[in-house]
């Protein structure tokens, strides 16, 4: 998969074209689309992006995956990466939970695109991004990636 996934970044020249193949590696995995998924009622946000991602910064209001309670009773789950694929996979693990859950388009790299705000770990609001690695930078002005 990851050799699969650095050509498409590689070759890609936008965030959407990165995204198109994120959800392409998780077809039946439902995707949702940063508007949609700020209106959805009482979502919860699920990073499962590495701990060492995650130690950079997370999309204001998330959670990490090993947070995630075990009863959600019927609140939808919006779940993101970096770009999509990893982020799939748990969207589709949930959804065999009987979870409502959803890929987010884009992951944190469409997220920076749309302007979102990200969270340092004290709480601090940051500009700073893991991308995952250097092919998959892809972050608009104003933002800072972090490589691995």
């Amino acid at each position: 998969m990851i050799a699969w996934l650095l050509a498409a970044a590689l070759s890609a020249s936008s965030v959407d074209e990165l995204a198109r193949a994120g959800a392409a590696a998780y077809p039946t995995a439902p995707t949702i689309d940063i508007a949609s998924a700020k209106a959805l009622d009482g979502a919860l946000w699920l990073d499962v992006r590495s701990s060492g991602e995650r130690a950079v910064s997370m999309i204001d209001g998330a959670i990490a995956e090993q947070d995630l309670p075990a009863d959600l009773g019927a609140r939808p789950v919006v779940v993101y990466c970096t770009i999509g694929v990893r982020s799939g996979a748990a969207t589709l693990a949930l959804r065999r939970r009987g979870i409502e859950a959803y890929n987010l388009y884009g992951g944190v790299l469409g997220w920076a695109q749309a302007g979102g705000t990200f969270r340092d770990p004290s709480g601090a609001v940051t500009r700073r991004v893991h991308v995952y690695g250097a092919a998959w930078n892809r972050l608009p002005e104003g933002y800072e990636a972090v490589l691995r």
